[in-house]
């Protein structure tokens, strides 16, 4: 990874991580720099906001931390088929 200057650089680097683990419809909501770190929020849900939220060390571009809110809805039941 490089450095991350930009709120832009930020934002996609957090899409594409939260694109490999949660690939969904992806809203980017805002971007703060703050003490070395870029904080990203991110709306993940399809019909309602659910705000995902990525911690990205500004100076090597790792992730430090993430959280994806859990969905409101339960999994349908084993065997259901989906459309």
């Amino acid at each position: 990874m490089s450095t991350i200057e930009s709120a832009e650089q930020a934002t996609d680097v957090a899409v594409a991580f939260l694109n490999k683990h949660n690939p969904v419809i992806q809203r980017p909501l805002r971007a703060r720099f703050e003490d070395g770190t870029w904080l990203v929020e991110i709306d993940v849900g399809a019909f309602y906001t659910r705000v995902a939220k990525v911690t990205i060390d500004a100076e090597s571009g790792r992730i430090l931390e993430y959280n994806v809110p859990p969905s409101p809805f339960p999994p349908p039941p084993p065997g259901l088929r989906q459309l």
